[in-house]
């Protein structure tokens, strides 16, 4: 599919990227990879996510830490560490998956709109202020609902940087999910299996 190869304005990629993803991911690939405006999104985002997160948790009664000074710095500053090493994990491995499954799109593309695709975590903010008056149902859901989108964002990120099918894309997403949740399963057989024997040698007389 043909697509103009005019850079769009950050306005409209923001706007794109929540409600016309498809086409907006096709514009920005027909250039450079947005890295500045993906990291610009990235950090204002977990920034304002990890502020909100922590007066939330302090106004329901966590505590503010009065006794630690500036102890809202440090939480926001380890999740957005934790956050970017999150993004730039997971955008490794989908492009590693994407690369054995026959991709070839540039990582650096994939890497850029992953960090655009967590834009809908913006709406978080005000999930976490309306819950003070709708209640913790609606907050799950809603926080579900964003979660969902997020992901979805990144199913077309993966298709669109290695022009895979959407079942393939929805794969490679999944796949290091699986071949963690199978190593945790198969750690925990090893175990258990094992347990006899180690159980036998704490029993062992020492002299």
């Amino acid at each position: 599919m043909e697509v103009d190869s005019q850079q769009p304005g950050t306005l409209d990629t923001l706007y794109g990227i929540l409600f016309h993803p498809t086409r907006t991911m096709r514009h920005l690939l027909a250039g450079e990879p947005p890295l500045g405006l993906a990291a610009g999104v990235f950090i204002g985002v977990q920034l304002l996510g990890a502020i909100s997160s922590y007066n939330f948790w302090s106004a329901s009664g966590g505590g503010a830490f009065p006794f630690l000074p500036g102890a809202i710095v440090g939480f926001v500053l380890l999740q957005l560490l934790f956050a970017l090493w999150v993004w730039f994990a997971f955008s490794a491995t989908w492009q590693l998956v994407a690369e054995l499954l026959g991709g070839n799109g540039s990582g650096r593309a994939l890497f850029a709109l992953v960090g655009l695709a967590i834009l809908p975590l913006a709406f978080q903010i005000p999930v976490v202020v309306a819950g003070f008056f709708l209640g913790e149902g609606w907050v799950t859901g809603l926080t579900i609902a964003i979660g969902i989108w997020v992901l979805i964002l990144d199913v077309l990120a993966i298709r669109e940087v290695h022009r895979f099918a959407t079942l393939r894309a929805v794969v490679t997403l999944l796949a290091p999910l699986i071949f963690f949740m199978v190593a945790i399963v198969l750690l925990a057989a090893v175990i258990v299996m094992s347990w006899p024997f180690f159980s036998e040698f704490s029993n062992f007389p020492v002299r």
